[in-house]
């Protein structure tokens, strides 16, 4: 089986859903023939993860630019002032700039709107395939498509002028498209991750980071229907991760927050998922031609401010707004001027939300005297 489309993306997470919607829309009027966009993605069943749950406004904000706020009202989300910063007794809040706001959500339910959004766009295809290698051309070396296998075992190939890999953080194709890559991802420790419910914030509406002394920090922020995220740093895997909770961090959180979250812990799935580390790779000049690389697949930072959507969201409407001027797909020179300018036109806001959570992960998980003086 085979099919050829304008533009393939692989992985529907974030990335993948609103690059097929801002393509199919930005481009539909003012191409002589609209593009044929190809999604596609080992299951579109709903996911289930305990990240990616907290945008930030300058998310809110992209999702307004490319025409999918309507997302957020699709299904239930918590409002969010800003951040509230507590070690023992003292507290900050960062809010928000007056008039935005965050939003906080299921995550599944978020990438679920996305993907109604990319199948109701037009000329997007969704297919549900587990893609496993790129087709390159055999002469220039160019990538023309993917190789994959459907849930009954065959074998299908799909081709196109342009493959976008959004395969997220273990993406099976970083390395086939950029080379001898100067960096890889590196872990930078675990998160755990607890829904509580009939908890009160110590500030309302603000996510709540504790900073404790040998653990931690600890993130604590509302969710829709009573329920409230609790997320826990660790630098590594504890023998016992429930003892260690029980142990090393509730003692050291506000006497308010204890009583639920030690019935949490009782009544509710703690669950544990690594995080890693990604600098940004230019594309376009020593790349793959034919493809190139977006979301998680590129770039990860620490996940302690909750900045990765908002990268990628931004990342989204940089690049479409780009890519709505190319006629051809298939010029990979043009495509390749477009991928340079994306690569500086994302650095103000990529490189500081990066940078930013970085430094806070490095200072508020500090161990030592000064730090906790």
């Amino acid at each position: 089986m085979s099919s050829s489309y304008n533009v393939l993306i692989v992985g529907a997470g974030v990335a993948g859903p609103t690059l097929a919607y801002a393509l199919a829309t930005k481009t539909y009027a003012k191409r002589s023939a609209p593009l044929r966009i190809a999604l596609l993605e080992r299951s579109f069943s709903r996911p289930d993860r305990m990240v990616a749950e907290l945008l930030q406004p300058g998310g809110i904000t992209s999702l307004k630019k490319l025409g999918l706020e309507s997302c957020l009202g699709d299904f239930g989300s918590a409002s969010l002032s800003g951040f509230y910063v507590l070690r023992g007794e003292q507290g900050i809040c960062a809010s928000f700039p007056e008039g935005y706001e965050g939003r906080a959500f299921e995550h599944g339910e978020f990438i679920m709107a996305l993907r109604d959004h990319a199948r109701r766009a037009p000329n997007v295809d969704m297919i549900e395939t587990t893609v496993t290698g790129l087709i390159e051309n055999e002469d220039t070396h160019r990538v023309i498509g993917v190789r994959a296998s459907n849930a009954d075992g065959q074998s299908e190939s799909y081709f196109a002028d342009l493959v976008v890999l959004a395969d997220g953080s273990l993406s099976k194709f970083r390395t086939a498209v950029l080379g001898n890559m100067p960096y890889e991802p590196s872990q930078k420790g675990y998160l755990a991750g607890l829904i509580v419910r009939d908890l009160e914030l110590p500030v309302p509406k603000y996510a709540t980071m504790i900073v404790l002394k040998g653990a931690g920090p600890v993130v604590l922020y509302e969710l829709p229907n009573n329920e409230y995220r609790m997320l826990v740093e660790l630098k590594a895997a504890p023998p016992d991760l429930k003892e260690h909770i029980l142990r090393d961090v509730v003692p050291q959180l506000p006497s308010s927050v204890r009583a639920p979250i030690l019935d949490a812990l009782e009544t509710s799935r703690l669950r544990r998922v690594p995080h890693y580390y990604l600098p940004p790779t230019k594309q376009g000049e020593s790349s793959r031609a034919g493809a190139f690389l977006l979301g998680d697949s590129l770039n990860m930072r620490h996940p302690l401010t909750a900045g990765g959507m908002t990268v990628a969201l931004n990342d989204v409407v940089i690049l479409s707004d780009l890519l709505a001027r190319i006629e051809n797909f298939g010029n990979w020179d043009e495509i390749s001027a477009v991928l340079r300018k994306w690569t500086y036109m994302r650095k103000p806001l990529a490189s500081t939300i990066n940078t930013m959570s970085m430094s806070w992960a490095g200072l508020f998980a500090a161990e030592g005297t000064p730090m906790l003086a």
